[in-house]
């Protein structure tokens, strides 16, 4: 399983990774110059940054991944603001999702893939 990194993720976006990055201090629901909110205290990637970075992790990936495969490539925890950000891909249809039930039918595995 490929990581990515911020820079590649801003190359390929067209953003120059040299730029002043927010500091840690900054509010997690500030705005950015974009007009689009940056999310993460620390690496201020914006929630289109953050779609862009788990369809390219998908896109690189052979099989499914679960939720936890796919934040662990972002270098990222599994945060409910993260798993809102897949629901969102998977509402809007560029992200497919599948639950699997276990036996004991108390344990769910989420499966994420795209179409």
């Amino acid at each position: 399983m490929a990581t990515i990194n911020m820079n590649d993720l801003k190359l390929s976006m067209g953003i120059d990774p040299n730029a002043s990055e927010t500091s840690p201090m900054t509010s997690v629901a500030k705005k950015s110059e974009k007009g689009s909110m940056t999310v993460g205290r620390l690496q201020g990637r914006t929630i289109d940054e953050s779609k862009a970075l788990i369809k390219k992790v998908l896109a690189g990936a052979t099989e499914p991944m679960t939720r936890s495969e796919i934040f662990k490539a972002m270098d990222r925890k599994n945060t409910p603001h993260l798993r809102n950000i897949l629901t969102q891909l998977v509402d809007a249809g560029e992200v497919m999702e599948e639950v699997e039930l276990a036996p004991n039918r108390l344990l769910t595995c989420y499966w994420y893939w795209l179409p």
